[in-house]
């Protein structure tokens, strides 16, 4: 296909379409002969056109076309022209190698350029220069084909350029590179130069002319499916010859092939000038994305889709990733996410450091959609939603309606906020020992050891980290590495670290289980070193190992729960469960003192006005005794055949 561009034609008349007096005069003569200076126009055009067409074909000698084959007679690799060579003039040696590569079977799987004009590599790294990856600094310098197509539009204006300067000032060495470039280009690419310009009005492609649709390093949108966020990537294209894909890491996105020509906006990627509202999705994405570089390791309060990965068991190479709903607190640190899930391959690896209180525009838009941590809630890794990152709202009124005497309770807030504030540590002989704060609470369940480590958590405004025994293994080879890990991101995090029903942790040993007695010990070396704040709860407060009292800080005792108590946390659920309701019903007294009388403790209490809450909502009714009433008659029937 001609370019206007490449083939400029010197004209024998006036460009602006008005003939001389001369011409006009010596049209025709009344024989129908043409005078003397038609005669000489026509000659003088033909020399230019005649001169013309020479360029054209020395342009056409600067590309030389070579095949790599696989030559069975020798079982080597052989070099071999494309075409037979055209003939030379001026002695001009090719500035384009042209290299296509086929494997054994003669199947065609690349092709490449070898560049030898240092002008030409100059205008294409000048118009290149935010593309990744090029080979064009490498010795020889070398491109993909396509490279040539994405350059057009600029290798024609800096052509025009040339053309404009006079021509003392003129780079006629540069001016041929150009042409030839550009020539290659038509060769190469002339069927999708052509179809590209009937199917972008119409913002329309086909599957086999995508590559043409995204240029390299290209803004590109795309909808991640994982956490259900919009994102943009920088495009780097793979074809594979089956699939056409976007091979940015960490995220590979394929488009699968389909037949005739499809909406460009209807594509799993679109390029980002085809997005409707596209200053509303910059301007989401930019604020995004520094709301993305301004995270540190930091606590936050999230609801929505995460993304996580899992290992197959039975090969340990092969991973699947997953989306998962994430609720409750998270610990955004991505340092701490690399060190425990080094493979992750939904976490980029770092290339190319960059300042992040430096970045573009640009850069703020394609940051990921989602940050790396760790879920309180669900126990796991994971990536998280930036947009969906809030701040923690902490319930600090939990703390004052903890049910406790009230010296118990000073002590603990005391010891915690001590602990937190205090950077010179009373310290054991040895150092490094005995930092640490460890609680053991006991009682029967229901007494409220977990809500006073969860009240504590709160009223110091520390992450609250939960484990229990059974999450840790039950064998000494599990459980060390286990507990280690949980020790090190609590006291990382600087969290409460609540390891509930530790009583197998907390046994007394003896002379015949000797796994148990490797568990007791290796929890008593793990507290001896330990530095944050750890939570103990047990029921068989009896059976701890003599050991464990001197490493114990604080042991706190909590007896079932009496008649003053019950009323105190029943008026506390209910108060909490009609928040919300427009007049709510005050119960009675004599009602509070009904429900008090139940021998319940306190996680029935919260798990029986829960009950009763939905029974009331499910009515479109507000909270009152009758919902509760209910509840508990429901409870008292399975209560008497478990009896039975």
């Amino acid at each position: 296909m001609s370019n206007p561009a490449i083939n400029k034609k010197i004209s024998a008349f006036p460009e602006n379409g008005d003939e001389s007096e001369d011409v006009i005069t010596s049209r025709v003569n009344d024989g129908g002969e043409k005078d003397s200076t038609e005669q000489k126009s026509d000659e003088k055009r033909k020399v230019v056109e005649g001169k013309e067409k020479e360029k054209e074909k020395t342009e056409a000698t600067r590309i030389a076309r070579y095949d790599d084959i696989f030559d069975y007679r020798s079982y080597q690799r052989k070099l071999v022209k494309s075409a037979k060579p055209k003939k030379k003039t001026d002695n001009k040696k090719p500035i384009l190698i042209v290299r296509r590569y086929f494997d054994y079977k003669n199947r065609h799987t690349s092709t490449t350029v070898d560049i030898k004009s240092k002008g030409l590599v100059d205008v294409l790294i000048d118009c290149n220069d935010d593309v990744e990856g090029l080979g064009l600094n490498q010795n020889p310098p070398s491109a993909d084909p396509s490279l040539f197509y994405h350059s057009r539009q600029a290798l024609i204006d800096r052509l025009a350029t040339e053309h404009e300067k006079e021509s003392s000032t003129q780079d006629e060495i540069l001016v041929a590179d150009l042409k030839t470039a550009l020539l290659f280009t038509e060769e190469e690419h002339g069927a999708a130069i052509a179809d590209m310009s009937t199917l972008l009005p119409a913002e329309e492609c086909t599957w086999d002319l995508l590559w043409a649709l995204f240029k390299p390093s290209s803004l590109v949108f795309h909808f991640h499916k994982y956490t259900q966020q919009p994102s943009l990537l920088l495009f780097r294209c793979v074809h594979s010859g089956v699939r056409f894909g976007l091979a940015r890491y960490p995220e590979k996105i394929e488009i699968d092939q389909f037949e005739g020509a499809r909406k460009i906006g209807d594509l799993d990627v679109v390029p980002l000038q085809f997005m409707e509202r596209e200053s509303e999705l910059r301007s989401f994405l930019g604020e995004r994305g520094r709301r993305y570089a301004a995270l540190k390791k930091s606590y936050w309060e999230v609801s929505g889709l995460a993304v996580r990965e899992e290992r197959n068991p039975n090969l340990e190479w092969a991973t699947k990733r997953f989306s998962f709903s994430a609720y409750g607190r998270v610990m955004i640190d991505s340092a701490a996410f690399n060190t425990h899930n080094p493979d992750c391959e939904y976490m980029a690896s770092v290339h190319t450091a960059v300042d992040r209180d430096k970045l573009t525009d640009d850069q703020y838009l394609i940051c990921l959609p989602y940050a790396v941590g760790f879920s309180f809630g669900n126990k796991r890794w994971g990536g998280f939603a930036v947009s969906k990152l809030e701040p923690i709202t902490w319930g600090t009124e939990s703390f004052r309606s903890l049910v406790m005497e009230p010296k118990r309770k000073k002590l603990i807030h005391s010891l915690v906020k001590q602990h937190t504030a205090a950077s010179d540590t009373y310290d054991d002989l040895v150092v490094g020992k005995g930092r640490g704060l460890v609680i053991l609470l006991s009682g029967n369940p229901g007494c409220g050891k977990t809500l006073t480590a969860e009240a504590v958590a709160e009223v110091t405004r520390k992450p609250l980290y939960m484990i229990s025994a059974g999450e840790l293994g039950t064998s000494p080879e599990k459980v060390d590495p286990a507990l280690t890990l949980a020790l090190e991101l609590a006291h990382r995090w600087e969290a409460v670290l609540l390891l509930d029903e530790a009583d197998v942790f907390l046994q007394a040993r003896n002379t015949t289980d000797l796994a148990r007695n490797a568990l007791v010990s290796i929890f008593l070396r793990q507290l001896e070193y330990y530095k944050g704040i750890l939570v103990l709860t047990t029921n068989r407060v009896t059976d701890c190992d003599p050991a464990f009292e001197s490493r114990i800080h604080v042991s706190l005792h909590y007896p079932d729960l009496e008649f003053d108590a019950r009323k105190e946390i029943w008026k506390t659920f209910i108060m909490k469960a009609q928040k919300g309701e427009k007049n709510p019903q005050v119960m009675e007294l004599e009602e509070i003192d009904r429900l008090a009388a139940h021998p319940l403790n306190g996680r029935q209490i919260k798990n029986l006005v829960g009950s009763a809450r939905s029974i009331a909502r499910e009515s479109g009714e507000n909270l009152d005794a009758s919902h509760i009433t209910t509840v508990l008659d429901v409870m008292s029937d399975w209560k008497t055949v478990r009896r039975a």
